[in-house]
């Protein structure tokens, strides 16, 4: 029953339209249960959906379903319609499915424990879960509209509906700000997709993408550079790939919900949805098939590296997206559609894990993110269920069998073979084996890198000494998603194995008969006839050594902070130093105090060498004096790592750079108009059309003089020159 796919975008708009129309009338928990269960059976409409091979003879049908014109001019029209095919239907599936989790989950995260000991709804409760319904809708629209226009509807109103969410607190500054900046940036992305569209359209005479992908003139012509190039500034807006990949980290000022849904099986996503919907048109590009794994590779490179020194658990994840984002770039660029949309369901699965386990932690722990602050929840029986979440998540981002990353990862990395022996049957598009063989080295780092800041950032959260504050109990709905979230990210994995077994593939065939160029395929498969053994041992020790060296780092780093914590605060022995207490005391002949005998808050200004007794022997008598701590000399190699882990933990400076070249010169250019430009301006318009049409007033008002022989003789005159002009015209004639 392809049909259903129709009941799939219509529930979330309908459960949007009835919260926002009717949502004051309804309890605050009646809108949360409405707007879940909404998406919940527009799940249950895209499992039907997903079945129609099973049940239906026909196939998937028709390529378009509920056509009807919408716009028509001449012999050019626009049709509305939906495409019930299984890459639509894949996407659906994981949209409305985790996005239903999400939403049940949001029921619970979205209230405040109170102090006696109730739980009380968050302010604009029902606006929150109004805001999803309309993310999931639109999210929804885009992937399963069949041509060009309405998906350009569905991509803008995905860029609205995040600028709600992201700002959701529209009391806090930067919340305001991070959603602002969001908006800008996939505005930008929104231009592309719009010329891009244009181009295809004119070159093709079709906005359907099952006319104009087939289209002969597909086959030849530089309009295809431009347009592919035009369509991946789209997608690398919308997926937060260089150079537009900075409002990613700053969206996580919205709920973690938000976060979860923008990071993990939507928003984000639609990017790689573009680049594989379009395949024909990105395979036929030469600059697409170069740029797009370059991109792909630097911004997961460049994500992993941020994500080696950030504090705030969220941002961890952000960078993680990020990155993992990149991968999906990588196998999309180069022909591998399979295995980029088979990390794209498993990434849906355990980032979202991630991210509501982070949750999670953060709801109990009173909104606390930074990881500084936490350690040891493993030991609590609070926050259990989310250390159990989101270790599976981290093993399942790092790669590590049998959890579902590990697959989906492989299936990436071996599209890149590591040692530069490829075939034409790897390697439809025929790049240079040396191109590909560099990117994938780059992908095994970047796994190396992810599965040593994900377990940081787990041994500072659940590891070592217990945090000061005190966590809480989370609702049960929470605890019930992070429950099937960990199923999913175990098993998730099991459909497609490198080297053994692909169950992707016979899904996607319909299609690749649907876009296709003569018998020659641009869409080449997980492989399944050898499995390369090597390049899996360096995929999996990859992602073990980031884990065993992040945990011994840790290991160390905590024993010296507790050797440096010690009663004397320095290298000394104690007898060293009741050696120096005495010896001092001979010589000034005033009690000493030693670093032992201060609080906290005295031994911080030891260490810091300030002095807190007065600084003349002569004037303190025999008063206890404290002698202060000589400060280092200058070492340049902390200096360095303090400085090489600030230009990471803010981005390598893309904000900066991007503020210099763009943000500063556009307000002073603002402030130039508006203080030089402006005034006068409206001098020029009060002065020059006001002053113009007051002078007319006063002409004017000299025929009004009240006498009937005036207006009698003007009348006259006019009768006359009328008659005058029809005699001319009809001598003329």
């Amino acid at each position: 029953m392809p049909e259903a796919i129709g009941l799939v975008v219509l529930l979330p708009l309908l459960g949007f339209l009835a919260i926002a129309l009717f949502g004051p009338r309804m309890s605050q928990r009646g809108a949360a249960y409405l707007a879940s269960g909404a998406v919940g059976l527009a799940f249950l409409a895209a499992v039907v959906t997903a079945l129609t091979p099973l049940i239906s003879s026909s196939n998937w049908g028709s390529y378009g379903l509920y056509k009807y014109d919408w716009t028509l001019s001449g012999s050019w029209k626009v049709t509305f319609g939906l495409a019930a095919d299984p890459l639509s239907v894949i996407m659906a599936l994981v949209v409305t499915g985790v996005g239903f989790l999400i939403h049940v989950y949001s029921i619970g995260y979205m209230t405040e424990l109170g102090e006696d000991g109730k739980r009380h709804y968050e302010k604009d409760y029902r606006r929150f879960f109004a805001y999803l319904n309309l993310f999931v809708f639109a999210m929804l629209l885009l992937i399963t509209a069949d041509n060009f226009i309405w998906l350009l509807v569905g991509w803008g109103n995905v860029g609205l509906s995040s600028f709600l969410l992201i700002g959701f607190y529209k009391n806090k500054p930067s919340a305001v700000a991070a959603a602002r900046k969001a908006f800008v940036m996939n505005t930008i992305g929104d231009v592309g997709l719009l010329l891009g569209m244009f181009v295809v359209i004119a070159n093709t005479g079709s906005a359907s993408f099952s006319q104009a992908l087939n289209s002969p003139n597909l086959g030849g012509g530089e309009w295809r550079e431009w347009a592919a190039m035009l369509l991946l500034i789209a997608a690398v807006a919308k997926s937060a790939q260089f150079p537009l990949q900075t409002w990613l980290p700053d969206a996580m000022e919205g709920p973690t919900p938000v976060s979860a849904l923008i990071h993990a099986a939507t928003m984000v996503t639609a990017g790689v949805y573009l680049i594989v919907r379009c395949h024909p048109l990105f395979g036929e590009s030469t600059v697409a098939t170069i740029v797009v794994p370059i991109i792909g590779a630097f911004t997961a490179f460049y994500a992993a590296t941020c994500a080696l020194v950030q504090t705030d658990l969220k941002r961890v994840l952000a960078y993680s997206t990020m990155s993992q984002l990149g991968y999906m770039f990588m196998a999309a660029g180069v022909g591998a559609y399979e295995a980029a949309m088979f990390h794209l369901v498993a990434h849906a699965f355990f980032k979202a894990l991630l991210f509501l386990s982070a949750g999670s932690i953060i709801h109990s722990l009173g909104g606390e993110q930074d990881m500084r602050n936490m350690g040891g929840l493993r030991k609590n029986p609070a926050t259990r269920t989310a250390w159990i979440g989101f270790t599976i998540g981290a093993l399942a981002l790092s790669g590590i069998p049998p959890f579902a990353g590990f697959f989906s990862k492989e299936a990436i990395l071996g599209s890149f073979p590591l040692f530069g022996q490829v075939t034409h049957h790897y390697n439809p598009i025929g790049l240079e084996p040396m191109y590909l063989s560099v990117i994938g080295w780059v992908g095994l780092l970047t796994a190396f890198m992810t599965a040593f800041y994900m377990f940081r950032a787990y041994m500072l959260v659940f590891e070592g000494p217990e945090t000061r504050l005190h966590p809480h109990s989370n609702p049960g709905s929470m605890n019930f998603v992070l429950v099937v979230l960990s199923f999913f990210s175990v098993v998730g994995g099991f459909l497609a194995m490198p080297g053994l077994w692909n169950l992707l593939h016979n899904w996607f065939q319909p299609l690749l008969k649907t876009f296709h160029r003569g018998d020659e395929e641009l869409w080449f498969p997980i492989q399944t006839e050898r499995l390369e053994v090597v390049e899996l041992a360096l995929g999996v020790g990859a992602g073990v050594a980031g884990i065993v060296l992040a945990v011994g780092l840790y290991s160390l780093t905590r024993q010296r902070s507790a050797d440096n914590l010690q009663p004397t605060l320095t290298s000394h022995t104690e007898e060293q130093v009741r050696a120096e207490e005495a010896s001092s005391h001979s010589r000034q002949g005033a009690p000493i105090f030693t670093p032992r005998a201060l609080d906290e808050a005295e031994i911080r200004r030891v260490i810091a060498g300030r002095d807190l007794s007065p600084t003349r022997p002569e004037a303190s008598g025999d008063q206890p004096r404290l002698r202060p701590v000589l400060k280092k000399r200058l070492n340049p190699v902390k200096l360095g790592r303090q400085g090489l882990t600030g230009f990471l933990l803010y981005g390598w400076g893309f904000d900066l750079l991007y503020n210099l070249l763009f943000a500063w010169p556009g307000n002073l250019t603002a402030k130039f108009i508006a203080r030089f430009v402006e005034p006068e301006t409206e001098k020029a318009v009060d002065y020059g059309l006001g002053g113009a049409a007051w002078e007319g007033s006063k002409a004017s008002r000299k025929t009004e003089t009240g006498l009937a022989r005036n207006y009698a003789l003007g009348i006259l005159f006019g009768t006359v020159a009328l008659l005058i002009y029809v005699a001319v015209q009809t001598v003329q004639r």
